[in-house]
């Protein structure tokens, strides 16, 4: 029994291992044994070991990812800024690595670090206070778009409300609140906010594309046309502000003028991150330049891991709806607004893709089909409609032909009505193809339709005779 060879069981004992490894310059190795160690147990001195291998490596936006990634739950963790700040030391960016450490300093109360750090940069400066407060609002406004980016609105809004109350009040997080709270639906909130900003200055370029992205989002088409007049006059005196006009005119469908904004900024190499990429392959789709935006949205899907839909698949959704779905829901017959419901159902990402016009459509519809309705989408159970659906589902799957879902409504009611069993919905659905493609086929075999549909042939011959005596 000596000879075999033991497993590591729990996180110290994979930790170690990543130590060693680390020791011995495996780091890839060692990153393999400490992310075991951190599924097991979330401790920060594990995120530490692979953010320094990561860095060790020359990765280091792997090691920036997860430092970021442990504030998600945990914003008190001071550490973690002074492993960013040593992280932008090893990257060569000071401006970086000095309002981190600052940022860390000011939290710990690490004088010692402070002091390093002016004399490795060779800092000088007349006001700390100053100083102070950009690194405050720098690091606020880093760790803030991080999770925005990787739509995390809810963490943003977090985020920002951990701040001390004298951050809080700065004109710069109170516009990122604000647009947090827009975000996340708050309008109300939102909008008090920005109102202020407003009032206080009403040539805010951020507080004034949040107000018209507010008015946009809450359907206030008057007071909304007024403030996009006052937006498109604005001359963006920098990037920073040509970025976040071109973000918010691509929310407003302004696509021509946002894609003007951000090309250019994109091809400069700037701001490449996902609100960036977002708005460029939505502009560049709406634009006509159908590949590039398929390569925008590739490369979001690279950066975040639920990108969304992609502008492509989005209009192909659209056009599907309306094509499709919406003469079957505005069908004088009851089965092939049923199928229009049913293929609704279908649609992916279907809260998206839904529009006020279809849901209002949707609830001006007949009982039963409000019925069928409630079954779908918000799960109430019917046991009739679940039959029918089941069925619909069955051939959707494998053939999603609707002439053939329309004669299988038919038959299932005529199912219920005769106080059939419901159990065998494979069977049932087996028998109406081949009822209903044996009438211009003959050659489809009895076989095929049991092999398609998943049934056996016992059940299939039990309900085809049923149904020969029902005289279907």
């Amino acid at each position: 029994m000596g000879d075999v060879i033991r497993f590591p069981v729990n996180e110290d004992e994979y930790y170690k291992i990543g130590l060693k490894k680390q020791g011995e310059r495996l780091y890839e190795e060692a990153i393999s044994f400490f992310i075991k160690s951190l599924n097991l147990n979330h401790k920060y001195d594990t995120v530490q070991q692979i953010a320094n291998c990561f860095s060790e490596l020359g990765k280091y936006e792997k090691a920036q990812h997860y430092l970021l990634e442990y504030l998600k739950d945990d914003f008190n963790e001071d550490d973690v800024f002074y492993d960013l700040s040593q992280l932008y030391i090893k990257q060569r960016d000071p401006n970086k690595a000095f309002l981190f450490g600052m940022y860390y300093c000011l939290l710990s109360d690490d004088m010692n670090y402070l002091d390093e750090l002016t004399q490795l940069f060779e800092v000088v400066y007349k006001d700390v206070t100053k100083v102070e407060v950009e690194s405050e609002n720098f690091v606020v406004h880093f760790i803030f778009q991080y999770f925005f980016e990787h739509m995390n609105y809810e963490l943003a809004l977090e985020w920002i409300e951990f701040q001390p109350y004298d951050i809080q009040k700065r004109t710069e997080i109170r516009n990122l609140k604000a647009m947090t709270l827009l975000f996340n639906g708050k309008y109300n909130e939102a909008s008090k906010i920005l109102k202020q900003l407003l009032e206080e200055n009403p040539a805010d370029i951020n507080a004034l594309c949040h107000y018209t992205l507010l008015l946009y989002n809450t359907h206030q088409t008057e007071l909304y046309t007024v403030y996009l007049k006052k937006l498109r006059t604005i001359i963006p005196i920098n990037d920073d502000e040509k970025f976040k006009l071109g973000i918010v005119l691509n929310f407003l469908k302004e696509y021509m003028e946002s894609y003007q904004l951000l090309f250019p900024l994109y091809q400069k190499g700037k701001y490449r991150n996902s609100q960036m990429l977002h708005a460029l392959s939505y502009s560049s789709y709406e634009l006509g330049y159908t590949a590039q935006s398929d390569q925008f949205f590739s490369q979001l899907s690279e950066l975040v891991s639920n990108p969304g839909m992609s502008p492509r698949k989005r209009a192909e959704g659209e056009f599907y709806i309306h094509q499709t779905i919406m003469p079957l829901l505005n069908d004088n017959d009851r089965y092939r607004r049923l199928i229009g419901i049913f293929l609704l159902s279908k649609v992916e990402d279907k809260t998206l893709m839904i529009n006020q016009n279809v849901w209002r459509h949707l609830e001006a519809m007949p009982d039963y089909e409000k019925l069928y309705l409630s079954y779908i989408f918000h799960n109430i159970q019917l046991v009739k409609l679940d039959f029918i659906h089941k069925g619909l589902e069955l051939i959707h799957r494998h053939i999603n032909q609707i002439a053939l879902m329309e004669r299988w409504i038919d038959i299932a009611e005529t199912v219920i009505e005769h106080k059939m069993d419901l159990k065998q919905v494979n069977a049932y659905v087996a028998v109406c193809y081949f009822i209903f493609e044996r009438a211009h086929d003959d050659s489809l075999s009895k076989r095929a339709a049991i092999e398609l549909f998943g049934t056996t042939r016992y059940h299939f011959m039990k309900v085809y005779n049923q149904f020969k005596q029902i005289n279907f």
